[in-house]
């Protein structure tokens, strides 16, 4: 796991690394590991090769605990859904774990609050609240499928249905 900005990966609910080529791909390929069942309509429908059901394949799984880490040249990005004390620890360790040069960029976005935190790695530490958050998404440092989801309004929709428990 030493080249993270050119690969993919999931931090599942417990803190382990999972390395995906292809975040969709490895969710279709096997939904139970990801919380979710073979027949859920938008698996199917992403099996099938549509675009729209890929994301709402990906939000999904993301609102079920799990955190999407893509490298990029530049930066890292991990992505979540109501980012707790608990999951922003997760994510620290993860950074230790893949070796992360404390200097580098990364950005974490909460898809439930729409915030999102850019800068160096150093910097984040799992704080409830680090100093860099801003309280607008920067849409242009996230994937563009989920940049669009989130221009779309998809992260007020996920806050209207946040989970029971």
């Amino acid at each position: 796991m030493t080249d993270y900005l050119t690969q993919g990966y999931f931090l599942t609910p417990d803190g382990r690394l999972v390395e995906v080529r292809e975040h969709v791909v490895a969710v279709v390929d096997d939904p139970q590991a990801f919380g979710l069942s073979a027949r859920d309509r938008d698996v199917v429908a992403a099996r099938r090769g549509d675009p729209s059901a890929r994301e709402a394949v990906l939000v999904k799984v993301v609102r079920h605990g799990f955190v999407r880490i893509r490298g990029h040249r530049r930066y890292l990005t991990f992505e979540g859904y109501d980012l707790d004390a608990r999951t922003q620890q997760r994510i620290a360790a993860a950074l230790r774990q893949l070796g992360v040069h404390p200097e580098e960029t990364i950005v974490v976005s909460d898809l439930a609050t729409g915030r999102s935190y850019r800068g160096e790695a150093r910097r984040y530490e799992g704080e409830t609240e680090p100093s860099g958050w801003r309280s607008r998404l920067r849409a242009d440092f996230v994937e563009p499928s989920l940049g669009r989801l989130l221009r779309r309004g998809l992260g007020a929709l996920l806050r209207r249905r946040r989970p029971h428990g």
